[in-house]
């Protein structure tokens, strides 16, 4: 971690984290606020399967699969706005998904739904943030 810090210079924060965990985001953003006071983009890029027919699943893993892959967006997207919209700035929020959200995927069946729902959640949040200017 400490060559990446240094690699990326002063401009950055770098910080050790599962962003599974609701409470390693909210610190990471507090990192933010108390370097910057303000955020201008949010890239969610998080992602993870494994690849097993839908019905030798489990719920465990469909949760796993959830979380890892859907979730988070949603606690970052939660946790960005507020701070896009109290810096008056608005601000950009890019979710990156896989070709799994659109297509067929055997044996990727939840982590394709996560995805798929990741990119219809970025649709309809661009929607109600339009008028604060974040895309």
């Amino acid at each position: 971690m400490n060559a990446l810090a240094s690699s990326l210079g002063d401009d950055a924060i770098v910080q050790h984290g599962d962003v599974r965990d609701p409470d390693a985001l909210s610190v990471l953003f507090d990192a933010v606020d108390d370097r910057w006071g303000r955020l201008d983009t949010l890239v969610n890029i998080v992602g993870g399967t494994f690849r097993s027919p839908f019905v030798d699943t489990k719920p465990k893993g469909w949760d796993a699969l959830v979380r890892t892959n859907l979730s988070h967006v949603l606690h970052a997207c939660s946790l960005a706005v507020p701070r896009m919209r109290e810096g008056g700035r608005g601000g950009s929020i890019v979710n990156l998904t896989t070709i799994e959200a659109h297509r067929a995927a055997p044996g990727f069946a939840v982590y394709s739904a996560a995805k798929a729902a990741v990119e219809q959640f970025a649709r309809t949040l661009a929607v109600e943030v339009a008028p604060d200017r974040i895309r």
